[in-house]
C-alpha cells in the first residue's frame, strides 16, 4: 500500500519589537513573552508553585487526595535517607579528623578503615541529596499536570471524521484531513 502526504509549513519572522505579531497562514496573534515565571501562573502554575512550597501541596490544591500520601511518603523517605547519610557522615568525619590529629579511638585501630565509610556515606549523602530533588521534582510535575488533566474532556462523545485537505493558498493538493472531536 502506497500512501501520499502533503503538507504545507508556513514560517514565521521573529521581531524584537514588543507587541509584535507572528503571522500563521491568515491568522494574527501576539507574541508570548517567554519567562520562566509564566509557568507558575493560573490553576497548573498555583497547583506546582504550592507542591514546590509544601510537600503535597499541589495535590491537595487539585483534591487528589489518593495522592497526597504518596507524595509525602515520596519526599519523606527521600528526606530521611538524606538526614541519615548525612549524619553517619559527619559521625565518621569527626572520628577520621580525630584519628588523623593523633588521637585514639578504642572503636577504630586506623584512620583507613575509617576513611572507607566517610567516603561511603559521603557518596550517599550526595547521591541521596540528588535523588531528594528528583523525587521533589516529580511531585511538582504530577500536581502541574493533574491541574491540567482536571479541565480535559472525558465525554462518551468522540467522533472520528474524514474530508479532503483544505489549502489557504488555493494551490492543488491532494490529502485527507481527520479531525478527532
Amino acid at each position: 500500500m502506497l500512501v501520499f502526504c502533503s503538507l504545507m509549513l508556513f514560517g514565521q519572522t521573529r521581531d524584537n519589537a514588543p507587541g509584535s505579531t507572528l503571522v500563521i497562514g491568515q491568522d494574527t496573534a501576539k507574541a508570548k513573552d517567554n519567562s520562566f515565571l509564566k509557568v507558575f501562573r493560573g490553576n497548573p502554575g498555583r497547583a506546582a508553585l504550592y507542591s514546590a512550597i509544601i510537600p503535597s501541596a499541589g495535590q491537595i490544591y487539585n483534591r487528589k487526595w489518593w495522592k497526597v500520601p504518596i507524595a509525602l511518603s515520596i519526599d519523606g523517605i527521600l528526606l530521611y535517607n538524606l538526614v541519615y547519610n548525612s549524619k553517619e557522615y559527619s559521625r565518621y568525619n569527626k572520628i577520621f579528623e580525630t584519628l588523623v590529629a593523633g588521637g585514639t579511638d578504642p572503636d577504630w585501630p586506623s584512620a583507613a578503615e575509617v576513611k572507607l565509610f566517610r567516603d561511603k556515606y559521603r557518596a550517599q549523602k550526595e547521591l541521596g541529596a540528588l535523588y531528594f530533588a528528583l523525587g521533589h521534582i516529580v511531585t511538582i510535575f504530577d500536581a502541574y499536570v493533574d491541574r491540567h488533566l482536571i479541565e480535559f474532556d472525558t465525554s462518551e462523545d468522540i467522533s472520528l471524521k474524514y474530508f479532503p485537505s483544505q489549502n489557504p493558498f488555493n494551490t492543488p493538493t491532494f490529502g485527507i484531513a481527520i479531525a478527532l472531536k
